[in-house]
């Protein structure tokens, strides 16, 4: 903010005094059009910082999270899960990985069409951070793809809990461009600790048991063995 604020001080200061030494030297009235000529410069230098300022903040959260629906996304996932096992290994805790996706999206997606989609995947969105622990993470991986972290998952109990309840969380009918629109949900679980498993070997079991929860005949949860 510091860096942001020198330049702006520094014109502010230098249009001031060249103010001050024009009114001396040419006059009131000049003096008055030159002030109004500064502010005028001063407004377009002032608008310029805000919007670089919001470009960069936008940057920075596009690097890291989804831009439809707010979420952490792949590679902010991917690293959290990998500090979230260095912690439990750490600690003698429990991790736990969530894999999950809307059955079916496709279909749902050409019927009613992109913005319905897209409008279902943000309301999913919202639905899942509903649930999710303090200390855990919800994601948007890609398309209809979701992920969430449990950070610490209590010997597996409150995972499977959690993931009972995204279940459940599609029980309720989503309103699309005011229609009730049924949706299910398949997911897969994983509890990972006291291993030596990276996040990408996690993740590639909870997509297992992801795999598994469709070939079972989808709306269900499974976990990996």
């Amino acid at each position: 903010m510091a860096g942001g604020l020198l330049p702006l001080g520094s014109i502010t200061v230098g249009l001031a005094l060249l103010i001050y030494a024009t009114r001396s030297s040419l006059g009131t009235e000049t003096g008055f059009i030159i002030l109004g000529t500064a502010a005028l410069v001063l407004a377009v230098v002032v608008r310029q910082i805000v919007v670089l300022h919001e470009n960069g903040r936008l940057r920075a959260i596009g690097a890291t999270h989804d831009s439809l629906t707010g979420l952490a996304n792949r590679a902010l996932f991917r690293d959290r899960v990998e500090q979230a096992l260095e912690a439990a290994r750490r600690e003698g805790a429990r991790t736990a990985v969530i894999l999950l996706d809307v059955d079916d999206f496709q279909l749902i997606n050409h019927s009613l069409g992109p913005a319905a989609g897209d409008e279902l995947l943000a309301q999913v969105a919202r639905r899942l951070e509903s649930v999710v622990p303090p200390a855990g993470t919800a994601a948007r991986l890609g398309d209809d793809e979701f992920g969430v972290l449990i950070a610490d998952a209590a010997g597996g109990h409150q995972a499977s809990l959690v993931g009972r309840r995204i279940i459940g969380l599609f029980e309720q009918a989503f309103i699309l461009d005011s229609e009730e629109v049924r949706a299910t949900s398949s997911a897969g679980l994983v509890v990972a600790g006291g291993d030596h498993l990276g996040a990408d070997d996690v993740l590639h079991h909870a997509d297992q048991a992801l795999r598994s929860a469709k070939a079972h005949g989808k709306n269900r949860l499974e976990v990996f063995e």
